[in-house]
């Protein structure tokens, strides 16, 4: 688990570092600013000129208002918090594997996971794509989980 932890972290950073540079200038999608502007309105920062877009997803926004709170206002934050969701979906899908597979078979399921091209195009960009997907995965490994360990999991 540690392995995949650090491959997932690298590749993450990486992945922000390419849509955070100035010279390999990532692909920006108009969600994203809405995303930024929702996180600022969540953090108290007052922005003129935007109506509330109702059909978000608070959850990113309102955990990228944390990063804000903090002191890190900046569009690097939405590609963090996704990553982190990114990380976790690779560590859940590593999880949900182990309950079937031996440890090598669960190592190369998630490193393919991982790697897979669309899954790259959409890590660490600021959508909600990898991070609905993470939580899928981590809601299917507690579900089973739930079924075949203990129950008091579901509560």
């Amino acid at each position: 688990m540690l392995f995949i932890l650090i491959f997932s972290s690298i590749l993450t950073i990486l992945l922000i570092w390419i849509n955070t540079s100035q010279e390999i200038l990532g692909t920006s999608y108009r969600d994203v600013y809405f995303y930024l502007i929702e996180a600022l309105r969540f953090s108290g920062y007052s922005i003129g000129g935007y109506e509330y877009v109702n059909y978000l997803s608070p959850l990113i926004p309102f955990l990228t208002s944390l990063l804000f709170k903090l002191g890190f206002v900046s569009e690097t934050s939405i590609f963090a918090v996704t990553g982190i969701f990114y990380i976790l979906g690779v560590l859940g899908f590593f999880s949900l594997l182990r309950l079937r597979f031996r440890n090598l078979m669960a190592v190369l399921g998630s490193i393919i996971y991982a790697g897979i091209s669309i899954n790259m195009l959409w890590v660490a960009n600021g959508t909600i794509d990898i991070p609905s997907i993470s939580i899928t995965i981590l809601s299917i490994y507690f579900f089973v989980l739930g079924i075949e360990k203990n129950q008091n999991i579901y509560i």
